[in-house]
């Protein structure tokens, strides 16, 4: 229960206590179901946590920025946050392009912007993980190691807690190994790293991430940047305005705004990357003429920014409204019903839109 004096004794410890545990796969109703003696899961997290005071000693002077490569083909690193220019530099030169930010710091205290793609998703060491903000971050990490072949760093603050959880799920929703294995490997790759393996195994998280990889072996994942997608030259559609959207959105060169949201627009990183942004709400409790007006007003104020060469975002939280949007754009730039709809990548039909948007071409 003491300290451990040295990082190899705490490793082959922390090691051979899982080994105990892990002698078959946990099952969906979690540990307690086969655990016969008095170890509990409580007792191995404070084990763990037993030395917390000299690895906290240790990392400051040997992890800080430090970078661990995952998985054979090394496109996954996990350390922790980058407090240094050095720390970026080494990133660089690692190959690293793209950033998974878990820390849950209100402001971001290296600089990204030299990467492809960056999204920071605040994770608690609290409370569990969503199966929403999980699904945004394996998108994201699919995406980046799958689709584009980016080395895709994912950090936390101090590397040893929330990152290597994050791996874990990439491990077992992407890669398709089982819970021993992925955790054997991220404490083979950090041997200081404190999974908190209850947030997967007491929350149902196992079997969403089985349904995951269920969905990247059908093939049903699609290349995703956070909901926003490029429909046309110009032209680009999404539901959320988070520091990464606003980040990629820069990089584009995208100068306006159009919010056909009924809400107002109030992301304070779009105001500092200083977009022009126009306010176009569209209500779904309006008549026909009224949807049919807005969309004419919305496809006329694009073209006009395009005219002024200047790029568009067109934004809205209702992913309905913006297909409907998106594919009036397309239709009357020229483009098919059919292939309007197939340019939109949404879980949402887009039946819906084609039946509105007939009615609207009809009324022009």
């Amino acid at each position: 229960r003491g300290v451990f004096m040295d990082i190899a004794q705490r490793r082959v410890s922390i090691t051979n206590l899982y080994q105990v545990l892990l002698g078959r796969e946990p099952d969906e109703a979690g540990l307690d179901n086969y655990i016969t003696s008095t170890l509990t899961l409580g007792k191995i997290e404070s084990v763990i946590r037993a030395s917390d005071e000299y690895v906290a000693r240790q990392r400051k002077v040997n992890f800080m920025g430090s970078v661990d490569a995952i998985g054979s083909d090394n496109k996954l690193l996990m350390g922790s946050c980058p407090t240094e220019e050095r720390h970026v530099e080494e990133l660089k030169r690692s190959g690293v392009k793209a950033i998974l930010n878990l820390d849950d710091m209100p402001y971001v205290e290296y600089d990204f912007t030299w990467c492809e793609d960056y999204l920071q998703i605040p994770l608690s060491t609290e409370n569990i993980f969503s199966t929403e903000d999980v699904e945004r971050c394996l998108n994201f990490l699919y995406t980046n190691i799958r689709v584009n072949g980016y080395k895709t760093l994912v950090h936390s603050r101090d590397g040893l807690n929330r990152a290597p959880i994050m791996i874990l799920m990439y491990l077992i929703g992407v890669a398709g190994l089982s819970f021993k294995e992925s955790l054997g490997l991220v404490l083979h790759k950090q041997p200081q790293a404190n999974p908190e393996v209850s947030k997967l195994i007491n929350s149902g998280m196992l079997r969403y991430l089985k349904n995951y990889n269920d969905r990247v072996s059908d093939g049903l994942l699609k290349k995703t940047s956070e909901s926003l997608q490029k429909i046309s030259n110009g032209v680009y559609v999404g539901t959320s305005l988070t520091v990464s959207n606003c980040f990629q959105l820069s990089k584009e060169n995208v100068k306006t705004i159009i919010n056909f949201d009924t809400n107002p627009l109030s992301a304070a990183a779009a105001t500092e990357h200083g977009f022009e942004i126009t306010s176009l709400p569209i209500s779904s409790e309006g008549t026909d003429d009224d949807l049919y007006k807005s969309l004419e007003i919305i496809i006329k104020t694009v073209k006009s920014s395009l005219r002024e060469g200047k790029r568009v975002f067109l934004y809205s939280t209702d992913e309905i409204m913006v297909s409907l949007v998106s594919m009036a754009f397309l239709v009357d730039k020229g483009d098919s019903f059919d292939k309007a709809a197939g340019a939109i990548e949404s879980t949402v039909p887009t039946i819906l839109s084609t039946t509105v948007l007939k009615e609207w071409k009809l009324s022009r």
